[in-house]
């Protein structure tokens, strides 16, 4: 099942922090539009990881059909039925979470992925992490952290969020450096650190500039350029 990821709370309407709710708020679905990919690449792409003999496969397949049995026919579930798939998912998951490689990475993805989705994003965090260092290797590390970071901005720890936003953006390899690059710069903002935001936004415009979201970065480096905050 994929989680479209989202915003997390409110930021209090103080001086240009309204201003900035505003300008989120007006370009909402292209921030919140990339959630369903993350979550789709995170939970498929470890098949990339290759599976070296028939105890991972078999790791692997009965992961799979975790997986299958949880998500199919999701959309017709009530609440009370996508509970208990929720619940029998973990508890099947359970002996999964703590194997090695591929196995472990894969379980952990799909236990995040559920814990994300019933908004449950300490533990949910706890899951993308522990997939992260399980797929050091694979480009899927840098997207579990990406998500880790969404959580904690959901639980409302800023700190941590851009943390995680920024340990995705060191990996070369992670798919959309963009998009995390104005998470960060977004929260920095709202924090007050508009030289932090400044220098985010600024790496959209300077090393992303062909991305949709280089237009919303320079936007917001004006903005903050009239309202006094930064420096040319």
């Amino acid at each position: 099942m994929a989680y479209v990821l989202t915003l997390g709370k409110e930021p209090k309407k103080l001086g240009t922090e309204k201003k900035v709710e505003n300008f989120m708020t007006r370009h909402r679905k292209l921030i919140l539009g990339f959630g369903l990919f993350i979550l789709v690449a995170a939970l498929v792409a470890c098949i990339c990881f290759g599976v070296a003999d028939s105890q991972k496969k078999k790791g692997v397949a009965a992961v799979e059909g975790i997986e299958y049995a949880y998500i199919n026919g999701f959309d017709a579930l009530s609440d009370e039925e996508i509970v208990s798939r929720q619940n029998k998912a973990l508890e099947d998951l359970a002996p999964y979470l703590k194997k090695s490689g591929v196995v472990g990475a894969r379980a952990n993805m799909l236990a995040a992925d559920i814990y994300t989705f019933k908004k449950d994003f300490v533990n949910g965090i706890d899951n993308w992490i522990q997939a992260a260092e399980l797929s050091k290797d694979s480009y899927t590390a840098s997207i579990c952290r990406y998500n880790a970071g969404v959580c904690a901005e959901e639980s409302g720890d800023v700190d941590t969020a851009i943390s995680y936003y920024e340990q995705a953006v060191e990996d070369s390899s992670f798919l959309v450096k963009p998009h995390a690059l104005f998470n960060i710069g977004r929260l920095k903002e709202g924090k007050g650190d508009y030289e932090g935001a400044k220098a985010a936004y600024q790496s959209i415009t300077t090393d992303h500039a062909s991305s949709e979201w280089a237009d919303l970065a320079q936007s917001r480096s004006i903005q903050l350029k009239l309202d006094g905050k930064i420096s040319n």
